[in-house]
């Protein structure tokens, strides 16, 4: 049971630091829409370019969505 609970214990802190990862990563890209938006007011065709609006469907989030989409 050691083995199965120190496999867990790792699993568990390896998604805290993937979430910690992806938290600082919105925030990172969150300022830097905000720093395009200052750079280009009321320009949205530049401001598309730069960071054009991701489509949902494209998303895939689990290894099931992925499935029949070439996603691995």
């Amino acid at each position: 049971m050691k083995a199965h609970t120190a496999a867990t214990d790792a699993h568990h802190d390896a998604f805290k630091t993937e979430k910690a990862l992806r938290d600082a990563h919105y925030m990172t890209v969150d300022k830097f829409i905000g720093l395009v938006r200052a750079a280009f007011p009321n320009d949205r065709v530049k401001q598309d370019v730069i960071f054009p609006e991701a489509a949902p469907e494209e998303a895939v989030t689990t290894p099931e969505e992925a499935k029949g989409t070439g996603e691995k």
